[in-house]
């Protein structure tokens, strides 16, 4: 008997030393907001306040941009043209819980608030996208670019946001932040149908906040010829230039081209065929390939089956149509003057 009682003063001791532990982890669950738009729930809102309230003091006192404060890591980005600073905070700087905004009132005193969220309907828009699909984008981002300027209406930031940085492709967008009264407010993000995110890249002008380039891939993408092929992250993809330009308190689509490829082609090829449009598809085979054979082959009907495809080489893929595993049918194309062709397809 007195054994168990020394035993259970040994266990209740042992519970009181690891609770009054001081703790250096923390809760991977992100604060929300329009740069982590897959977060779902509140997050941690009371430990990241606690934690980003040590790096304004750290600021305040004048310290060094080093990557550790208190029991967090934090990764902060300077604005180009501007004081600001847009930090990432959590327990390692490749999983921040937060991200926040610290700006200098005067030449001492620094402020700081949580990044912002978008507007509430953008925001319902954001999360049906990303939050089926898991933390594995959209929780987890990071800040890759900041630039300040002077807008119509005060100090604003253009933003480049990875939502990707935790998956192997990036998946860029931008932002625009404007200082209103004593905090920053979201003016302008992209929304589903606006955007592509597959493998965005986003490239800013060499100075100003009224432009940008976008790169990105089919993959996500939303238009017509999406779905006649399957396009995992690491498969074929078409490739997309944009240009975006200011208009208002936001950006809109200046112009957009597709970069030519044998795999945009063969897509286009497939949609045409499959939509009875044989006057597109014609003009791209070459003329040794007769219409009825390319529909024999590639129509699909109901359209949109998500064929799996491999290449074999820049201008050879081949194609399983029923989802066995089995590549059945070669395509090749050719490339001339006139862009991609189709030239030959084998099939069993």
């Amino acid at each position: 008997m007195r054994s168990r009682v020394g035993l259970l003063l040994f266990l209740l001791l042992l519970q009181a030393c690891a609770l009054a532990q001081p703790t250096t982890s923390m809760d991977h669950s992100p604060v929300p907001s329009a740069a982590q738009p897959a977060v779902e729930g509140p997050g941690d809102p009371v430990r990241a306040r606690r934690g980003l309230e040590s790096l304004r003091q750290h600021l305040q006192r004048g310290g060094a941009l080093s990557e550790q404060v208190g029991e967090g890591v934090y990764r902060c980005l300077t604005a180009e043209g501007g004081e600001q600073l847009i930090c990432a905070y959590g327990s390692s700087a490749d999983q921040p819980i937060a991200l926040a905004i610290f700006w200098p009132e005067n030449l001492r005193d620094w402020r700081w608030q949580f990044y912002p969220r978008g507007p509430s309907d953008r925001e319902t828009e954001r999360r049906s996208l990303f939050v089926p699909k898991g933390c594995s984008f959209g929780c987890f981002s990071q800040v890759r670019q900041v630039r300040a300027g002077e807008g119509d209406r005060g100090p604003e930031l253009l933003v480049v946001v990875d939502l990707g940085a935790q998956a192997t492709s990036p998946m860029e967008e931008v932002h625009l932040l404007r200082l209103v009264g004593d905090a920053w407010e979201v003016a302008w993000l992209p929304g589903r149908g606006d955007w592509n995110w597959g493998h965005a890249r986003v490239t800013l002008p060499e100075s100003g906040l009224t432009q940008f380039r976008v790169r990105s891939s089919s993959w996500w993408r939303e238009d017509r010829f999406a779905g006649y092929l399957s396009e995992p992250e690491e498969g074929e993809h078409r490739w997309f230039a944009e240009r975006w330009v200011r208009k208002g308190s936001g950006f809109v689509l200046r112009d957009q081209t597709e970069e030519p490829s044998g795999y945009g082609t063969l897509v286009r090829l497939i949609h045409y065929l499959s939509t009875a449009d044989d006057q597109r598809a014609a003009a791209m085979l070459t003329p040794g390939l007769s219409l009825e054979a390319a529909r024999q082959t590639l129509a699909q009907r109901p359209p949109r089956q998500g064929w799996s495809l491999k290449r074999l080489s820049p201008l050879v893929y081949e194609i399983d149509r029923d989802g066995d595993g089995r590549h059945e049918l070669t395509v090749h194309l050719h490339e001339g003057t006139e862009g991609y062709r189709v030239s030959r397809i084998e099939a069993p």
